[in-house]
């Protein structure tokens, strides 16, 4: 069978954008209510009603992700003792997403969305790639119908309008300090050890005293180097050598690296979990700073529709069928 997976990344926006929404009530009350029978109903949010076929896909999608990611036997490959597999631990995953879609379809009345005509002619056109690509065949094979696949595109392109309505008032407005990223390179040394079995331990004093004095002849060597990278890559305990940073990534150290000139070296520097030697490449990245300020604006975006959804979430009254959706095996 051709992949499901052709659904597109926008059917799976509801897992990047926790959750999706219907903020046409009108159309959701007239693409369900006069379509969903009720052999086909899996979910009722808030009374408003979802068809199973729409979930299957969901389902179907992530199977053909995860075997395209994993392998075709990562499904029904078992992850504990008790026999539970990764197929049914992703089928919870997929239903909890769906149930998500739905609860925001039923609060998304709020912000009076409409789909322009040239958004109705792209779903009409993404439904319409999808059954060529996929097969009339195939979806007929889990009894799925051209309208399933068109709410599913209309519930991703509604879904991406009542983000950016929710998140609109967000504050866009992130101070130099706050963004600020500077190319920094560094070599750190731990205060702890690791024993026999495996534990982290602390250095005892003299272990500690005799650390300090290593690390102060590599900060003497270091300013002779011209390629302190390498020589940083050498001699560090660190993940990476070569960061871009701001204000507190160097931990108690932080402001006094941030502090350094283009170039400039920092002494010995010591913390509570070890030292470091870093030399400031550009105090001041403006490609990285401004990537940051993006940064910092989206997790704001994203914390004020995650609350939301919390909120939604806590006041929908849902109601599954969950023997029909066990019942569902893609």
């Amino acid at each position: 069978m051709k992949k499901i997976s052709f659904l597109l990344a926008t059917v799976l926006m509801a897992a990047m954008l926790a959750g999706c929404g219907f903020s046409d009530i009108k159309l959701f009350k007239k693409t369900t209510e006069e379509t969903v029978h009720s052999q086909n109903r899996l979910l009722s949010v808030n009374n408003i009603e979802s068809d199973y076929r729409e979930a299957l896909l969901y389902l179907l999608s992530a199977k053909e992700e995860a075997e395209k990611l994993y392998g075709e036997g990562i499904w029904d490959l078992c992850l504990d003792e008790s026999g539970t597999t990764y197929g049914t631990l992703r089928k919870k995953q997929v239903l909890e997403e769906f149930t998500e879609l739905k609860i925001i379809c039923a609060y998304a009345g709020d912000y009076d969305i409409e789909l322009y005509e040239e958004e109705n002619r792209d779903i009409a056109e993404y439904t319409r790639a999808f059954i060529e690509k996929v097969g009339r065949d195939a979806l007929l094979k889990y009894n799925i119908s051209e309208a399933v696949v068109k709410t599913l595109y209309t519930n991703n392109a509604i879904a991406a309008k009542v983000y950016e309505a929710v998140t609109l008032s967000v504050d866009t407005n992130v101070s130099d300090a706050q963004a600020r990223r500077g190319r920094y390179v560094y070599i750190f040394k731990s205060k702890y050890k690791e024993t026999e079995g495996g534990s982290l331990v602390p250095l005892t004093e003299e272990e500690t005293a005799s650390l300090r004095e290593q690390v102060q002849k590599l900060r003497e060597q270091a300013t002779e180097k011209k390629d302190f990278l390498s020589f940083a890559l050498l001699n560090t305990e660190a993940d990476k050598a070569d960061v871009f940073a701001g204000a507190g990534y160097f931990g108690d150290v932080s402001e006094t690296v941030m502090a350094l000139s283009d170039g400039e070296y920092s002494p010995v520097l010591e913390t509570g979990d070890g030292f470091y030697i870093v030399k400031c490449i550009k105090a001041f990245d403006e490609e990285a700073t401004a990537a940051n300020r993006e940064k910092i604006v989206l997790e704001r975006q994203e914390a004020r529709f995650a609350e939301l959804l919390a909120s939604w979430k806590a006041n929908a009254l849902v109601e599954t069928d969950y023997k029909k959706w066990e019942s569902l095996n893609p």
